[in-house]
């Protein structure tokens, strides 16, 4: 190596003459097989081609047999079905035949005879033929036909006699052929053809088979997705109809601190009920819409003692209205129990959640907003000072807006589904407007019964 390096020759002629040491060079052998299978042949018919033609013509040769078997088999069977009934037209068939046969062969014998005798009238020349004298013609041709009258008879009767004995042989076999009477025929006879549910069919062994094969033979279960349809409910709620009051501790009445209207007053709870409509929309397997229309009817007692009429002065936050009153919250002449009622419609809109269950059996809950307009209302309201009732529905609010939440279990009843479940319903914004110092809330617990059916 280091001889190289300190040469005057350059490092790239040591490298040039390193990697030619190392060159491969192909043998005779391969350049052969090279042009071998570069050089186009010249021949039309290979081995190859002859070969597939060999096989095709084999393959046709085949089917042309296996058409003709089976053509075969046909033909002995409707020969074997129609024997009874050809035999006596074959027979006069062939006695037609065989006395055209011996007739023809009597004409050939004469024809033979004569053509030895008269050959030498048809190597001579037609002027020559005309110099015959005319009697040597008709001698010979009287005695040829008395001897040809006499050879016919007698070939005609021995052709008679053997078309006879041959005519009773056939009928024997035939009669041998025919089966007796109450007897069966002898299977013998005709070959029994293969049906092809005899044929067993051995199974493919599945390692033989390819993977597209395999796949194409595999049963997939079909999944059919049930399709989510729309939803009509009708429903009712019998409920428990309450209040909720709240009062502003800024305003005062004399010298008193403003104190908690629960614990001045004497409130029951009234039975009250909602009733509607909805239609509820799938959203997916387990969440769905729900909206519609609704009735709704709320009532309270109000524990009051009837007393003289008398004018009243209720502060509003920022102003004050006078009202005559006969109701009085802690005296009076006797007690008297009003209904605090409200009439209302309002429009769910909600969404409905399935917890657990199949299509037989299913536990929910739901929750909804309710907006909701006021349609008519008692409207008894408590004064500043919890002594007195006034009843003024004017000071009540039109628009509001109720929530509620519920849960319940919806079973199958075939055609419908039946559901039930306890429901509360809350108002969220006050029964009165914002001039009325105490707000006042209404609530229901109730319980919901409903029919729910598909919309096709």
């Amino acid at each position: 190596m280091e001889r190289y390096m300190y040469n005057n020759d350059s490092f790239e002629k040591m490298l040039k003459q390193k990697a030619d040491e190392y060159r491969m060079y192909p043998s005779g052998n391969t350049w052969d097989k090279i042009q071998q299978r570069v050089q186009k042949k010249s021949n039309l018919l290979n081995i190859k081609s002859v070969g597939l033609t060999i096989v095709l013509l084999s393959f046709f040769s085949l089917y042309l047999s296996n058409n003709q078997v089976v053509t075969t088999k046909q033909t002995v069977s409707f020969i074997y079905n129609n024997l009874n009934e050809s035999t006596a037209a074959s027979v006069d068939q062939a006695v037609a035949v065989n006395t055209t046969s011996a007739v023809n062969r009597t004409q050939k014998k004469l024809v033979q005879q004569l053509t030895p005798e008269n050959a030498f009238i048809s190597s001579k020349t037609d002027t020559e033929a005309e110099q015959l004298p005319v009697t040597v013609a008709a001698t010979v041709e009287e005695n040829n036909i008395t001897s040809l009258q006499t050879e016919t008879v007698a070939v005609v009767e021995k052709e008679l006699a053997e078309y006879q004995i041959e005519k009773a042989q056939n009928s024997t076999f035939l009669q041998s052929l025919k089966p007796k009477p109450g007897e069966a025929a002898p299977e013998q006879r005709l070959p029994v053809l293969e049906r092809e549910t005899d044929v067993a069919v051995v199974p493919e062994s599945p390692t033989l088979k390819t993977d597209a094969e395999l796949n194409y033979e595999v049963n997939i279960p079909v999944i059919t997705k049930p399709k989510d349809v729309r939803k009509v409910q009708y429903y009712i709620t019998p409920s428990a109809s309450y209040r909720v009051l709240y009062a502003d501790n800024k305003f005062t009445f004399g010298n008193l601190q403003q104190q908690d209207p629960e614990s001045q007053v004497t409130h029951k709870t009234a039975i009250g009920f909602e009733a509607g409509s909805a239609i509820i929309f799938p959203l997916s397997k387990r969440i769905a819409f729900r909206t519609g229309v609704q009735f709704n009817y709320t009532r309270y007692t109000v524990n009051a003692f009837k007393a003289s009429p008398q004018l009243t002065t209720v502060r509003l936050n920022y102003t004050s209205i006078q009202r005559v009153t006969s109701l009085n919250n802690d005296y009076g002449t006797f007690s008297k129990d009003v209904s605090n009622e409200t009439y209302q419609v309002s429009i769910p809109l909600g969404i409905e959640l399935k917890l657990a269950g199949k299509k037989k059996l299913q536990w929910s809950m739901a929750a909804n907003v309710q907006p909701t307009y006021l349609i008519k209302a008692s409207g008894y309201l408590l004064t500043n000072d919890f002594k007195k009732y006034i009843k003024a529905p004017d000071l009540l609010s039109n628009l509001n807006l109720n929530t509620a939440l519920e849960t319940f279990i919806r079973w199958d009843a075939k055609k419908f589904q039946l559901q039930a479940g306890p429901q509360i319903r809350y108002q969220l914004f006050s029964n009165a407007r914002d001039v009325y110092p105490i707000r006042e809330h209404l609530i229901d617990y109730g319980f919901r019964i409903g029919i729910v059916k598909p919309l096709r």
